[in-house]
């Protein structure tokens, strides 16, 4: 939880992948870039169907 990448960030969601997303203020909706139908890249909204692997942010 010490990464320099996620200092200011709330909770976050680790996968399985050790891949980590910030998470929006509901708790169960990350952010993440996606390749886009268009072939360009976006961010996108994902909701999560469990809350395993969200881990609060020490350093808000």
């Amino acid at each position: 939880m010490d990464h320099p990448c996620i200092e200011g960030y709330g909770p976050i969601y680790i996968d399985n992948n050790h891949y980590f997303y910030p998470m929006l203020d509901d708790g169960k909706t990350i952010i993440r870039r996606s390749q886009l139908d268009d072939h360009m890249e976006g961010v996108v909204e994902d909701e999560l169907e469990t809350n395993e692997n969200i881990c609060p942010n020490k350093r808000q």
